[in-house]
């Protein structure tokens, strides 16, 4: 369980979608992460191991590949925002 408060997200993270009509339409990848609106809990679309939120309706089984999600109304997709890398005065990345 993964659980992070919605300001903090709001500055790292910008909203995919919501309203899937099936989990196969549900994307994924290392930047994705799935917001249960009901308890408020991110799970990552792809965790190192089977995890869900704490109320249950988002729940990812890593070791099928499968995306359990329990009402569809109260799921949001979100990409994590990439960070530009400073650089030195010179442009150099550091």
């Amino acid at each position: 369980m993964v659980d992070i408060h919605l300001e903090a997200i709001e500055h790292t993270h910008q909203l995919v979608g919501t309203n899937y009509a099936s989990t196969g339409d549900i994307p994924k990848d290392h930047d994705i992460f799935y917001r249960c609106d009901e308890c408020g809990d991110f799970v990552p679309s792809v965790p190192k191991r089977n995890l869900g939120c704490r109320c249950g309706n988002v729940f990812v089984d890593k070791d099928y590949w499968r995306l359990h999600i329990g009402d569809m109304s109260k799921m949001s997709v979100l990409r994590k925002n990439s960070t530009p890398r400073r650089t030195q005065s010179g442009g150099q990345r550091i």
